[in-house]
């Protein structure tokens, strides 16, 4: 009988570190997503070498990616299909925008494998952030269109 109360603290302890593991992730998650898609719409922003990284002589130029040495605004030459007689242009392609949910349909796998494990407490936050994840994910592909 004296074993009672000490599985029960087990038990309580178990809970609130799911419990709070939960809240850290879903904070965790919430602040990133705020961060993050705050800078989604603004253009960005490119780091420029310090003062101290330029060099004097044209074979220590620091150029930026994308620029050419034949000049300081020549471009490299963009290939072009007519090179080869096999190629062909193809159609552009429409990309979805980046999106979080698969990170949190990730953490909500991860939530519910740690649960099978531990407790059933943990397993239902992860089948509820799989669900989250799954619901959220599919739902921006179907209205991003």
């Amino acid at each position: 009988m004296s074993d009672q109360p000490n599985d029960m603290n087990k038990n309580k302890n178990a809970i609130r570190l799911a419990v709070g593991a939960a809240l850290g992730s879903a904070l965790g998650i919430i602040t990133a997503v705020r961060t993050l898609s705050g800078a989604r719409g603004q253009a960005q922003a490119t780091l420029a070498p310090p003062e101290s990284a330029k060099r004097v002589g044209a074979a220590d130029e620091i150029i930026p990616m994308g620029e050419a040495r034949l000049g300081n605004t020549a471009k490299h030459p963009v290939p072009h299909p007519d090179h080869h007689p096999d190629w062909e242009q193809l159609p552009a392609a429409h990309l979805p925008q980046p999106t979080y949910w698969p990170i949190v349909l990730a953490v909500g796998i991860m939530f519910l494998a740690w649960g099978i494990v531990t407790t059933i407490a943990i397993t239902i936050i992860g089948l509820a952030l799989l669900a989250l994840g799954l619901g959220g994910w599919i739902g921006e592909l179907r209205h991003g269109e």
